[in-house]
């Protein structure tokens, strides 16, 4: 067999190990139910399935899931309105970024507060723990909640 021909051969054993492997790994996959993680602002992560019958399963779970997230994404929001601008920092012209995580006890008080990223000063984390300690939380106990407070000054 001339150097030529060996080569055509190589070429054409190689393009049909390609597409058997192609074709398999294709029907493999129809197999398999895909598993789409999405993670919500409060760091619950829900697990949907793309097969039909676990789909109507899920929908119920989903729902009630992405409920609870809204509210809790509301609770934020209100948390981090009420939180107010040291008059102090505003003066000095301070600025930070913080984040903090809060566990909801039975009496719908904050309880378990860790600070997830500290503020640069203590002044910011004075007013955010002025704010939790008052705060009365509509939301489930032992819902773990993660609060983000960017304390900027804009200039306009």
């Amino acid at each position: 067999m001339n150097l030529k021909l060996s080569f055509y051969v190589s070429i054409l054993l190689y393009a049909f190990a390609i597409f058997f492997l192609v074709i398999l790994s294709s029907n493999k996959q129809e197999e398999l139910n895909p598993i789409e993680l999405q993670k919500g602002a409060t760091g619950i992560i829900s697990f949907v399935f793309s097969n039909p019958t676990e789909g109507i399963k899920q929908n119920a779970i989903t729902k009630e899931i992405s409920s609870v997230e809204g509210t809790i994404a509301e609770e934020i929001h209100k948390i981090q309105n009420k939180i107010s601008y040291p008059a102090q920092a505003l003066e000095d012209e301070l600025e930070s970024e913080c984040e903090w995580s809060v566990v909801i006890n039975a009496k719908q008080k904050a309880s378990q507060i860790k600070t997830l990223r500290p503020c640069r000063y203590k002044i910011f984390e004075e007013e955010f723990h002025r704010v939790i300690q008052d705060w009365n939380f509509n939301l489930p106990e032992k819902t773990v909640l993660q609060i983000p407070v960017s304390f900027k000054i804009k200039n306009e």
